[in-house]
């Protein structure tokens, strides 16, 4: 079995030490995800193409991908060849760009089916925070 040394800061460490976590299977799990994350953001893009679109009346276009939509609100999402999510509301002829799938779920509360279809395709793990 390999070996890789992992830094922490070192109040992290002490917090880590206090609650007795074994750190291995945890690297492990999350080295994991992430690795599964990577590959499925992989091959979205290798599936990208050229996206047209109005915004402000203005033609504009980038390359990307489709990854959700909501016919409902007339709305389509796309990863984009940055890595960003890319939000068309056709009904605005707007688009919104998010940097972070965090930025994109904190603006998009009001529709947690969207939100979570997005997380599904990125290979993101969402949960809906319940405040009970």
């Amino acid at each position: 079995m390999g070996k890789i040394n992992v830094y922490l800061p070192d109040e992290l460490e002490q917090q880590v030490k206090a609650a007795n976590i074994s750190v291995s299977p945890v690297c492990q799990q999350a080295l994991q995800q992430e690795l599964q994350r990577q590959a499925r953001a992989s091959e979205l893009q290798a599936g990208m193409s050229r996206i047209e679109f109005v915004d402000d009346d203005i033609p504009k276009a980038f390359t990307g991908t489709q990854i959700a939509m909501d016919l409902d609100h007339d709305t389509d999402v796309f990863l984009t060849k940055n890595g960003r999510i890319a939000v068309l509301d056709h009904g605005r002829s707007k688009m919104f760009v998010y940097d972070e799938f965090s930025d994109f779920a904190k603006d998009c509360t009001d529709n947690d089916e969207l939100v979570q279809s997005v997380a599904n395709a990125l290979g993101n793990n969402h949960f809906v925070e319940l405040d009970i």
